[in-house]
């Protein structure tokens, strides 16, 4: 049995900007839109899930340095595709 989990983490492009914290979440305090709060929030969530494959979606390469960063202790390894054409520095990630 193989299990996957699937996740959008939300480029922190998308959410940690003016515009976006006034029209996008303007319920949400900043502290929250955070990529280190986020992440923390991720891994727990994640762990939970007792993946063998985890997919996500809208990862900044930092996150993706970050998250590979904290599952090395547990043996995590992950691979990072760069959207085409290399514009933005984010994609996908597997783990």
């Amino acid at each position: 049995c193989l299990r996957v989990a699937t996740y959008n983490i939300l480029l922190d492009a998308f959410c940690d900007t003016d515009w976006a914290r006034e029209n996008l979440y303007p319920y949400c305090a900043p502290v929250f839109a955070k990529l280190s709060y986020r992440l923390q929030l991720l891994l727990t969530e994640l762990s939970g899930y007792f993946a063998d494959l985890v997919c996500l979606q809208e990862v900044g390469r930092s996150a993706f340095n970050a998250l590979v960063a904290a599952g090395a202790v547990v043996g995590l390894e992950g691979l990072f595709g760069e959207r085409p054409h290399g514009r933005g520095g984010w994609g996908l990630a597997i783990l």
